[in-house]
């Protein structure tokens, strides 16, 4: 299984969406992250319509997803929101699915009259299925996306942003590794932090931006199993 899952929720398999998921997908590769991406087209519209939720369809969608250490989620923005095939994927996945992974969400729309749709649309949703780590969304409008020779671009500013966003995921996902890591070097700490106990210190060979995202992930699991 692939530490980031990548879901495309466009209805087109060429659109301006899934090339900006194409695309993350290849930065994250650059990485040395591994990577997945699945689409709704992937799916049988009858079982999504229908939400056919033990439909053997979604078998390994659902494994995939449990695997995956981060979700990023590209769709286009119809009439004010992500589109209706992925609400209707979203709804097969089992409670607190998302619970303890971080969630990139990208959009793309026609004018900036959308541009909250990812926090009033997309974000709750998410939220529902358990995200807490819901990083900030990256929004693409039509005019910021100019089609090349091969490929596209995007303005220097949105692509900034962009490049800043999927850095940020693969530090934080090396983080969670080094983690892992010094825990072998490290005693056992209780997962409540008691105030009369000893100060905590990472004794795994990592640089300073790791151990920052390090511990920013460790309390972030302490709060959810506490909840």
């Amino acid at each position: 299984m692939s530490d980031v899952l990548l879901i495309s929720g466009s209805p087109a398999r060429k659109s301006r969406s899934s090339l900006l998921l194409e695309f993350a997908a290849n930065a994250l590769e650059a990485w040395n992250v591994s990577n997945e991406t699945v689409s709704i087209l992937d799916f049988p519209a009858e079982d999504l319509i229908q939400a056919r939720y033990e439909s053997e369809s979604f078998t390994a969608f659902k494994a995939k997803v449990e695997a995956a250490r981060a979700i990023i989620i590209a769709t286009p923005i119809y009439k004010g929101s992500f589109t209706g095939g992925l609400k209707a994927l979203l709804d097969i996945l089992p409670q607190n699915s998302l619970r303890g992974k971080t969630i990139v969400p990208i959009a793309t729309a026609g004018t900036q009259a959308h541009l909250l749709a990812i926090d009033y649309s997309l974000k709750p949703v998410l939220s529902v299925l358990g995200a807490t780590d819901l990083r900030q969304g990256v929004f693409v409008v039509d005019t910021q996306f100019h089609y090349t020779d091969t490929g596209f671009r995007l303005d220097d500013h949105l692509q900034e942003r962009f490049d800043t966003s999927l850095g940020r995921l693969a530090v934080t996902l090396k983080a969670q590794v080094d983690l892992a890591v010094g825990a072998a070097y490290a005693p056992a700490v209780p997962l409540h932090l008691a105030s009369s106990g000893p100060p905590l210190h990472c004794q795994a060979p990592i640089s300073l931006i790791s151990c920052i995202s390090c511990f920013s992930y460790f309390v972030r699991r302490i709060y959810e199993r506490s909840g």
